[in-house]
């Protein structure tokens, strides 16, 4: 049997920095994905004033959940799409002025439907070129919360941004969404939010549109280990299954995982592979036989 330790997931380590930031004390994130875009995450977070302290494997974030320390800053996202909507969003909730830019690539990908939002909430949010991209300006004081409604076809981040603002706001937040995309993305978030501490609740409606209700609970530090990135570990599964006799186990991704990805052993499985999850990893082993499906 081979083990194979894979790097953390992109999206729940990027989740993981926003709510350590966010949280009352200091947040231990065990096993951080290190890459370009969650770097540039945390230089963001450093240059708003927030004290985050790296290690080979573990961050260590001091929380603010009154907002970031410093009264003005200039943070470059780089290509980083949940870098370049998250930031913006967590500066919304402090007090200062604070100015978002990214690289020629990510200038070009939209921001609109999430900038409007958090206007209809109050914030002042102004784009410095083209209106919905950035750069853009926040002069920040405080969300207030309330109700609001959002298109979130285009992109699931703008929902999760809003949502990971819920708690931070004084009167918290009703969220109706009239379409999505990526929700498991969105599923990702929401239980996040509750292992720090948040208090979300969700309706649907008989046309479709759901409402979440975020309470302003505020977030709690904790020490938080981010699993490893399913997408990544799929690889290693599909070689499992192609070669007889081979067996791959990736531990960190087990039966209480994030991450809608690893459904791809599900289908190595219905393919012939023989499959394990268990509640510290899932293990592939070839039987040497694979059909084809729909």
């Amino acid at each position: 049997m081979t083990v194979i330790h894979i790097p953390g997931s992109k999206s729940v380590t990027a989740r993981a920095l926003f709510l350590a930031a966010a949280a009352e004390g200091t947040t231990t994130l065990l096993r951080p994905l290190v890459s370009d875009d969650t770097e540039g995450f945390a230089e963001g977070l450093a240059a708003l004033g927030y004290a985050v302290r790296r290690e080979d494997d573990a961050w260590h974030i001091e929380g603010r959940p009154a907002g970031p320390g410093a009264d003005s800053a200039d943070v470059y996202c780089r290509d980083g799409a949940t870098t370049a909507r998250f930031l913006p969003t967590l500066a919304a909730a402090g007090h200062g002025t604070y100015r978002f830019d990214a690289s020629a690539q990510m200038r070009r990908r939209p921001l609109g439907p999430l900038s409007s939002a958090l206007r209809e909430l109050g914030v002042d949010l102004r784009h410095g070129g083209q209106e919905g991209h950035h750069p853009l300006d926040v002069h920040a004081r405080g969300v207030k919360g309330g109700a609001l409604t959002l298109d979130a076809g285009q992109s699931s981040q703008y929902l999760t941004a809003l949502l990971m603002l819920g708690p931070l706001t004084a009167e918290g937040l009703d969220i109706t969404v009239t379409d999505l995309v990526s929700e498991p993305y969105v599923e990702i978030t929401l239980a996040m939010m509750r292992d720090f501490g948040a208090e979300i609740g969700e309706e649907r409606g008989l046309d479709g549109a759901r409402t979440y209700r975020v309470a302003p609970t505020g977030y709690r530090a904790r020490t938080y280990g981010i699993e490893p990135d399913a997408s990544t570990a799929s690889y290693f599964f599909a070689a499992a299954a192609l070669e007889p006799g081979r067996s791959v186990t990736v531990p960190g991704l087990g039966t209480g995982a994030l991450q809608g990805d690893l459904g791809f052993v599900e289908v190595l499985g219905r393919m012939g592979a023989d499959v394990e999850i268990t509640a510290t990893g899932t293990t592939v082993r070839s039987t040497g036989v694979l059909r084809g499906l729909t």
